[in-house]
């Protein structure tokens, strides 16, 4: 077997409705960037369908490198769930029940019971229990998100896990934990999440040296930006991770959205959102969220300006002088937006996403918005443009709207500090703000 510092990682995604294209690969993208934080390099990536002679000719094969090897799909409850048969055979071990896991699992038998739920037969219950199963060589990593454990196989260095996205993330701190006390770091790695800045303005502000690799990915509205470099380098990364915090500060964070919602359920907030070109696209990324009930009381679509007028109560005389797409209408939507919905903070997004509809004045990728704060009386609006196509225009109008609520609330918190501020400026006069 390798030595620790000889050890890549290969990731084997299992399951015929991806490699039919029935669904998109998302683990893929998670575990890698994960990898790529902890400084262990993925040498390859395969994805195969439920069949047992494949995925034993891969495992096979990944076992006499040493390398460490991650599987995802092919733990559950179905007969096309084949990972755990495979494992044993493949390692002439037999199959033991999590005891954990076999606790969860009668939990919500006995909810199903209760129900009175046809579907709860003899075989049923077999085929529930049938998740729990481990490799008696394996320990069970907890699984908070679904039935079926993660697998841990310290004598051959294999993690297995479930395919669903929400599943594999619960468990990943278990997996990381192990692969941390299992492989050593090949690299020193960082990753940050640099909203609202677009790529040319981050390598025109910063100067990377040469033993510093540096890549970058499209956030919805913004950058995610990775360095990396080899452990002896540590002191210029640390000087260059230093560079990127100072100067991209107000703009570093995981996600807009997630810290909006953190402060409102902190300081105990409700939140509305009135939008036109976005077409409810912030309400529908703010109820992806579990939880957001505490915080969010609802949104209204108000696409058509009678809706604007009748349900929202913006001034007819406001859409006739400035227009639905002005900081005029987008202000009274706010405002109309928080009576009627009886929360705290509402905003307002009123555009035009395009391809058609734009004037010279008023191109396509046009956007205003309104936030209205009812226990401060106070309400600002903001301008961006995005001719980007309706899609990531609509991608980019509702992240740039949440950035600025984080950065007004939580960056700044400071009304003043934050309308002085190139951030500030950011939102009220424009995107293309030169940082």
């Amino acid at each position: 077997m390798p030595h620790l510092n000889e050890t890549h990682a290969r990731l084997l995604i299992i399951g015929s409705e991806v490699i039919n294209g029935f669904i998109a690969d998302t683990n893929s993208q998670f575990i890698s960037s994960q990898l790529f934080q902890s400084g262990i390099p993925l040498k390859e990536i395969r994805v195969i369908p439920d069949d047992k002679k494949s995925i034993t000719g891969v495992l096979k094969e990944w076992v006499k490198t040493g390398d460490l090897i991650i599987t995802t799909g092919g733990l559950g409850p179905t007969d096309d769930d084949l990972t755990v048969d495979i494992l044993c055979k493949l390692m002439e071990v037999n199959a033991v029940f999590s005891k954990k896991s076999m606790v969860r699992v009668r939990k919500v038998i006995e909810r199903y019971k209760t129900s009175g739920s046809e579907f709860m037969q003899a075989s049923f219950e077999q085929r529930l229990y049938r998740q729990c199963r481990i490799p008696e060589n394996a320990t069970a990593l907890p699984n908070p998100a679904g039935l079926a454990p993660g697998i841990f196989i310290p004598e051959y260095r294999i993690i297995s896990l479930p395919g669903f996205p929400l599943e594999i993330r619960g468990i990943w701190p278990y997996a990381e934990k192990k692969i941390r006390e299992n492989l050593k770091s090949h690299f020193l790695s960082a990753k940050f999440n640099i909203w609202g800045v677009i790529e040319g303005m981050i390598y025109e502000s910063i100067k990377f040296p040469e033993e510093i690799t540096v890549g970058n990915h499209s956030l919805p509205w913004g950058n995610q930006l990775f360095i990396k470099t080899a452990p002896e380098n540590k002191e210029n990364f640390l000087k260059i991770s230093s560079k990127i915090k100072k100067k991209f500060s107000p703009y570093i964070l995981e996600n807009p959205i997630l810290a909006w919602i953190d402060y409102l359920k902190k300081n105990k907030l409700t939140f509305g959102t009135v939008e036109s070109c976005t077409g409810g696209f912030a309400a529908k990324l703010l109820t992806d969220i579990p939880g957001v009930s505490d915080i969010f009381l609802g949104s209204v679509v108000s696409y058509d300006n009678s809706i604007k007028t009748r349900m929202i109560g913006v001034k007819e005389i406001t859409l006739e002088t400035w227009g639905a797409v002005s900081r005029e209408t987008a202000r009274e939507m706010a405002a109309g937006g928080c009576r009627k919905l009886g929360s705290d903070i509402a905003i307002s997004i009123t555009g035009i996403a395009g391809p058609s509809g734009g004037t010279k004045e008023k191109p396509a990728g046009t956007v205003y918005y309104g936030i209205f704060d009812k226990k401060q009386n106070v309400s600002y609006t903001g301008y961006a443009y995005f001719p980007l196509g309706r899609e990531r225009f609509r991608n980019a109008a509702v992240h740039f709207i949440f950035l600025a609520l984080y950065q007004r609330y939580v960056y700044y918190g400071d009304e003043n500090k934050w309308i002085n501020s190139e951030a500030g400026k950011n939102f009220m006069m424009g995107n293309n703000v030169d940082l």
